[in-house]
This record gives C-alpha cells, sequence and structure tokens, in this order.
C-alpha cells in the first residue's frame, strides 16, 4: 500500500526540515510532494504528515512537514522512510513499471511452463533481474530485457517470458544436486 519515495538521511537547521536521500527515479516527484500527505516508517511505525514545504539542492531534498517544527523532532525521524500511498505514485511511460508492481507476478514461459513468483527485483547494473521463487523454494534469476520479457500483465499479476539458451538448463543442473 506505501512506496518509498526517500530516506531520511539528515537535517538542516533548527526548525524541523529534514534531508531525504531520494529513492525515487521520477524527477517530477518533488514537485508533487507540496500538501501531500506522505508516511514516515520508522522502526515498524508509519505516521502521517502533511508536506508543508520541498526544494532541492545537491541532489537532496529538504522537506518541512507539519508538526515537525525543531531541530529535536526532525532528528527523531532519521533513518526513516519517506513513504507516498500507491495511489499517488506518478504515472510511468507505456512498457515501464514500478518494482512493487513486479514483485508478486507470476512467471510462466510461452510454453506455458510456470516457473514461480517474482520476490525481488535486482538491479545490478544495465538492466534489473527479477528474482523468480518456485513452490519448492529454488531461486531463479530473470534478465529484465526484451529478447526474454515477452508481456507483462499486471490485472492477471502475470509475466510471460522466452527464456534465453541454457537460462533454464543451467538452473535445472544446479538443482539436481
Amino acid at each position: 500500500m506505501f512506496v518509498t519515495v526517500g530516506i531520511i538521511s539528515g537535517t538542516f537547521g533548527v526548525r524541523g526540515e529534514l534531508r531525504v536521500a531520494p529513492t525515487s527515479d521520477h524527477p517530477d516527484r518533488l514537485r508533487t510532494l507540496p500538501n501531500l500527505q506522505v508516511f514516515v516508517y520508522k522502526d515498524g511505525i508509519r505516521d502521517p504528515y502533511r508536506v508543508l514545504q520541498a526544494r532541492e539542492q545537491r541532489s537532496f531534498w529538504y522537506l518541512r512537514l507539519e508538526g515537525i517544527n525543531t531541530r529535536e523532532q526532525a532528528q527523531a525521524l532519521i533513518g526513516g522512510e519517506l513513504q507516498i500511498s500507491k495511489q499517488n505514485v506518478l504515472p510511468l511511460p507505456a512498457g515501464e513499471y514500478y518494482i512493487f508492481q513486479i514483485i508478486g507476478l507470476q512467471v510462466e514461459t510461452e510454453a506455458g511452463v510456470v516457473l514461480g513468483e517474482i520476490v525481488d527485483v535486482l538491479q545490478p547494473g544495465a538492466n534489473d533481474v527479477y528474482v523468480v521463487r518456485n513452490s519448492q523454494g529454488h531461486e531463479l534469476l530473470i534478465p529484465a530485457i526484451k529478447q526474454v520479457v515477452l508481456n507483462i500483465d499486471l490485472a492477471a499479476k502475470r509475466m510471460l517470458i522466452r527464456p534465453l539458451p541454457g537460462l533454464l538448463d543451467i538452473e535445472d543442473e544446479s538443482h539436481a544436486n
């Protein structure tokens, strides 16, 4: 229900301004924050706040939240995740998806073989890698490239893939041992 858009990394000044390291790669995210209800998730507790002001400086966001008026109040939030509700995410171009939309999809080959469910998305560099866990608990890594991912159907919670030669053979051999 919530998406993390930043991590509170420090404070600025004495009036409770927060320094946030953004985790959102959407360049328009900061402009949508003023007057938006956000949440700070820390130590298993999620508290709601309204954003009063938002600005960017040197790749950090600086936010004033309603009810946070002192440096001490702001310091108590350091390390917390700045979150928004999923209904407030910005739309992506066609064919692009948020990680929270990908996790939980069932992965099938074009031959109809169910490989398992996506449990994580790794971001090692050039392309994402989907971590798929089958019913026996074995994991398979699927590169998120056009040659492999044929279709993503969010409504059906399904991803259709065409495995590259050797992708599944190697995985099957490693689980035979």
